[in-house]
């Protein structure tokens, strides 16, 4: 009997992995702001309110620019560096 699926097991993920080292300054996934589109969507009110969960949100850019009185926003990272980053926007 042959089956469909196929799994492939990756190795754990370390915290160098995940993190940058302190002082690396190569964080390719950090803009520097809000993603584009999310902060578009925000500003012109398309984005639904209520409750709204932004996993690996990193620096919380995007949870900030979510975030209203008629939108709560949780953000969650992994990584301990950018968590502590992340209470600095």
């Amino acid at each position: 009997m042959s089956s469909c699926l196929s799994l492939r097991l990756l190795p754990p993920l370390t915290p160098s992995f995940i993190s940058p080292s302190p002082g690396a300054g190569a964080t390719p996934w950090d803009l520097g702001g809000p993603t584009p589109i999310i902060l578009h969507l925000s500003e012109t009110g398309s984005l639904p309110k209520g409750r709204t969960l932004v996993p690996g949100c990193g620096t919380g850019y995007d949870v900030v620019a979510m975030a209203c009185p008629d939108r709560q926003v949780v953000g969650l990272d992994i990584s301990k560096t950018v968590v502590e980053q992340s209470s600095k926007v």
